[in-house]
């Protein structure tokens, strides 16, 4: 019993080898979405905002708070712009208040751009 038979022995020879061929091809697999990923999330620009008005900046140009809101719409890219014309229309539709205080657009961007464990 000790004793296994070559031919099982040349068989999980080839199994191993066919396993390890077929865990490089993946691994391969692998390293291209990486690097397909990494150059999509390079020229999307991975962001919310193209060139982000820091309220450090708005405050330095010393702009109201009722313009920050206006200001900052300008900059919003991708994701965050699509929400930003659906929130405008969904506001108008179910006589929502609009978002129009600086305050405001900071919570609505928190709560739907930040995962819920972040502050």
């Amino acid at each position: 019993m000790d004793e296994i038979p070559s031919f099982i022995k040349g068989r999980i020879m080839l199994m191993g080898k066919d396993l390890r061929n077929l865990t490089d091809s993946i691994d391969l697999k692998i390293d291209i979405i990486n690097t397909e990923l990494s150059m999509l999330k390079r020229s999307v620009g991975g962001s919310i905002l193209k060139d982000r008005p820091s309220s450090s900046k708005m405050k330095v140009l010393k702009v109201s708070n009722s313009n920050k809101v206006s200001i900052t719409n300008m900059y919003l890219a991708v994701d965050a712009k699509l929400w930003w014309r659906t929130a405008l229309l969904d506001d108008i539709s179910v006589n929502r208040q609009k978002i129009e205080t600086w305050d405001a657009l900071k919570g609505e961007l928190k709560d739907q751009f930040l995962p819920c464990h972040t502050s």
